[in-house]
């Protein structure tokens, strides 16, 4: 006797006997059974150095046909400085009804590949059955997402603008998981339905120019080079009265707490005249560009906003 997870890679194999799909773009009007990349196959990003480029790939299945799919089975390879790190059904319509999709009573298994099974390359297989019992079916005309691939960079991003880490997530017959080697094509009233078009994609992770960022004196939100009264009193007026607003935000932070309010105002009054404690650098000179770019908040000062702009 079969076991129910025999009786489905036996349902599954019904899946694996024909020639590769085509790879490619894939216009809506041309193939009436369609695997396409959610927003199109070309997905770039634009990342600081030193952080690790990270994608969500959905896969959709576009279909304009009489009877709606029932199952079917894909196989993905990466090329390139990719990583996949993740495959799965969840969110998708082949999650279990009991998850939100429309899965009820089959079968489904999604995995990266053993490269040891694969001449050493990446990828990922999925095959699913919508049900052994029920009459389920995706909607014959439509578009649904059926897989979601986890995608990093296999290394951190670069120093220099304009420099890439990119790789390619190609359909391809044959990539072997724990069973045999899967094809991808689907199953429409029992019979085998090739995928007439299957789009590829490619990603890329670029380097973001390092933002252009200037120096600044903390406590001189006033512009003018130093830290006085003046300085107290312009934060007021800018918060309270509705006075002209600092042009550097970084320089309005007295008290370096990361926020602009009262308190530095308080702060600024307590150095000058209470013997209280200097702001934090950059004080007394100028400063502080580099640590604004790390922290990613070369906004708060941009050039030409403060005293120590050339």
């Amino acid at each position: 006797m079969y076991s129910v997870h025999r009786l489905a890679w036996l349902s599954v194999g019904l899946l694996l006997a024909v020639g590769p799909a085509v790879a490619g773009d894939c216009p809506s009007d041309e193939h009436p059974l369609q695997l396409v990349i959610e927003g199109g196959g070309e997905i770039n990003s634009t990342i600081p150095a030193g952080s690790l480029g990270t994608a969500d790939v959905h896969v959709v299945m576009r279909s304009n046909l009489v009877n709606g799919v029932q199952g079917w089975s894909l196989s993905l390879a990466t090329e390139g400085d990719l990583l996949l790190t993740g495959a799965t059904t969840a969110g998708t319509s082949a999650a279990d009804v009991s998850q939100g999709g429309v899965r009820n009573g089959g079968f489904e298994v999604t995995e990266l590949v053993d490269p040891s099974l694969n001449d050493q390359g990446q990828g990922a297989v999925s095959a699913v059955v919508l049900s052994f019992t029920m009459p389920v079916i995706l909607e014959p005309v439509g578009s649904v997402r059926i897989l979601t691939l986890n995608v990093t960079a296999n290394a951190l991003q670069p120093d220099g603008e304009d420099a890439l880490i990119e790789g390619d997530l190609l359909w391809r017959d044959d990539m072997q998981g724990a069973g045999q080697p899967v094809q991808n094509v689907a199953t429409v009233s029992g019979a085998t339905q090739d995928f007439g078009c299957c789009e590829n994609a490619h990603l890329s992770f670029q380097t973001q120019a390092a933002p252009e960022v200037s120096d600044f004196i903390r406590c001189d939100p006033n512009n003018d080079g130093r830290s006085n009264i003046a300085d107290a009193i312009w934060i007021i007026n800018e918060l309270v009265r509705k006075g002209p607003a600092t042009t550097c935000a970084a320089a309005a932070d007295c008290n370096s707490d990361a926020n602009r309010d009262l308190t530095d105002a308080v702060f600024a009054i307590a150095y000058q005249f209470q013997g209280g404690a200097a702001p934090g650098a950059p004080f007394p000179e100028c400063g502080g560009s580099a640590s604004l770019v790390e922290s990613g908040q070369g906004g708060l000062c941009l050039p030409g906003s403060a005293s120590c702009s050339e």
